[in-house]
């Protein structure tokens, strides 16, 4: 069999693949489309900031309120998680279906991760593929694909997976975009959900099991350089949302705690 027969059946052995994981994403989850809305939080993120989401000029603002599209209502800063919302709303009238469908997709390509992750761990493809559908349909995934509010977490999760892709690719090529890949993904990470934060460990444990002798090759020490660079990045713009208007709160208030001790909220998006 020659080179070019090799990757022709390559190909269409992933695509046999992928397609059975969008098989069972989508059978698992089509209802889901024709949801509405829970009113438990998503009435508060999305039809109460109906006109503001729609105007896509605002999408600047999602990284400069919190998760509520409001100054300093609650304590939770994630920007492309917002971001997400407004773009979502550009496409059609009907908001619900459209943020359930980027719920859906973004599933699915958190699966699809999740299948060249194993491979990566050198699993069989058809174990990879097991293990991909059994994250498809897990129930303990569920309120991350039908939740509006939960968009944070499958960001979070698909960009992970990416920075963790391009984080083993990188140990086993040394190639530069492997390295920028990496880290974007774990910045995105960290702009779509505070929980990213842990990630530098996880991937320092994968070195320790996996890459002892590399542990301390130049790149590593590299690499924590720019971890520790990316975030003062999101503090920065986390500061310049705690800080607007003079009002300060949450951590932030213990660290720079204004003289008359006061807090109040400004709402943008909502209603008032």
């Amino acid at each position: 069999m020659t080179i070019n027969n090799i990757q022709r059946t390559s190909r269409k052995k992933y695509l046999l693949f992928y397609s059975c994981i969008f098989v069972a994403c989508l059978g698992a989850y089509y209802q889901t489309l024709f949801y509405g809305y829970t009113n438990h939080d998503d009435d508060v993120i999305i039809t109460q900031n109906i006109h503001f989401i729609r105007d896509f000029s605002n999408l600047k603002q999602a990284f400069l309120t919190d998760a509520w599209f409001r100054h300093r209502k609650i304590e939770l800063y994630r920007p492309l998680q917002s971001a997400s919302y407004i773009i979502d709303a550009q496409f059609g009238d009907d908001i619900a279906f459209t943020t359930h469908a980027t719920n859906l997709i973004l599933h699915l390509f958190c699966c699809i991760c999740v299948f060249h992750l194993l491979m990566l761990f050198k699993l069989e493809s058809k174990t990879a593929l097991l293990g991909s559908l059994i994250y498809a349909v897990h129930y303990l995934f569920l309120h991350a694909v039908i939740w509006i509010p939960a968009r944070g977490d499958l960001l979070l999760a698909l960009f992970s997976f990416l920075s963790m892709i391009a984080f083993i690719q990188l140990n086993r090529t040394g190639k530069w975009y492997d390295a920028a890949l990496h880290l974007a993904g774990f910045g995105f990470a960290l702009f779509s959900k505070e929980t990213a934060i842990v990630l530098p460990l996880i991937f320092f444990v994968y070195n320790v099991l996996f890459c002892k002798e590399k542990l301390f090759k130049p790149r590593n020490f590299l690499l924590l350089a720019c971890y520790i660079l990316i975030f003062p990045c999101f503090l920065l713009f986390a500061w310049a949302f705690h800080f607007q208007n003079g009002t300060i709160t949450g951590f932030w208030f213990f660290c720079f705690k204004p003289e008359d001790g006061s807090g109040n909220h400004r709402e943008i998006g909502g209603p008032g």
